[in-house]
């Protein structure tokens, strides 16, 4: 009698054990797996189930996590849902407000909007959190691109001074660029690849 209910426990011990390890290849249960699936797709371009992968985390996250709102951001963001874009980013942002890729998106959204105040700002915090600012899910997102787009945003404020600071920041084998609206608008234009 107690051999058979030594063959039953150890049993049910297997099943516990199976049934806790099926989750390995499975569908991703922790937040870090859905967190690393979340960038996979937002890698390859597939926006939608990056935000799903994201979102499930927020949900799953009863104090948020900023690493899901930043990639929920940046998310919204290629799929131009701007707004959807900043508020999932300022989530983020008041558990971190250093998070340097969270404020480079701010700085670009911002300045989509023509909100220019807040893509300076924004912009600013970047990089003085980040110098040689990459980021890492899109490389080509740097501290050049923050650095040009600041002074666009400078320039459409009427700042061509500080605009110009931003031109010989981002492009220091032109510098230094010119304080003239025109000269300057036109150095950015060309940046820009527009002319």
């Amino acid at each position: 009698m107690l051999k058979k209910y030594a063959h039953i426990l150890i049993l049910i011990a297997l099943v516990v054990l199976a049934a806790c390890d099926s989750g390995a290849n499975g569908p991703a249960t922790s937040t870090d797996e859905l967190i690393q699936k979340g960038w996979e797709a937002f890698e390859a371009g597939r926006y939608s189930d990056a935000i799903q992968q994201f979102v499930t985390v927020l949900n799953l996250e009863e104090k948020g996590s900023v690493e899901a709102s930043m990639g929920l951001g940046w998310a919204r963001a290629f799929q131009r849902n701007f707004e959807g874009a900043i508020n999932a980013w300022l989530i983020g942002r008041a558990d971190d407000n250093d998070n340097a890729d969270i404020n480079a998106g701010l700085c670009l959204v911002y300045h989509v909007k023509s909100d220019f105040a807040n893509a300076i700002t924004a912009g600013s915090q970047a990089l003085l959190t980040s110098p040689d600012y990459v980021f890492e899910h899109k490389t080509d997102i740097t501290a050049q691109t923050i650095r040009l787009t600041m002074a666009q945003s400078y320039y459409a404020t009427g700042d061509f001074s500080s605009a110009a600071s931003q031109m010989d920041a981002a492009f220091p084998e032109a510098a230094p660029h010119s304080r003239d609206p025109e000269t300057l608008l036109n150095q950015i234009m060309v940046a820009l690849g527009v002319k």
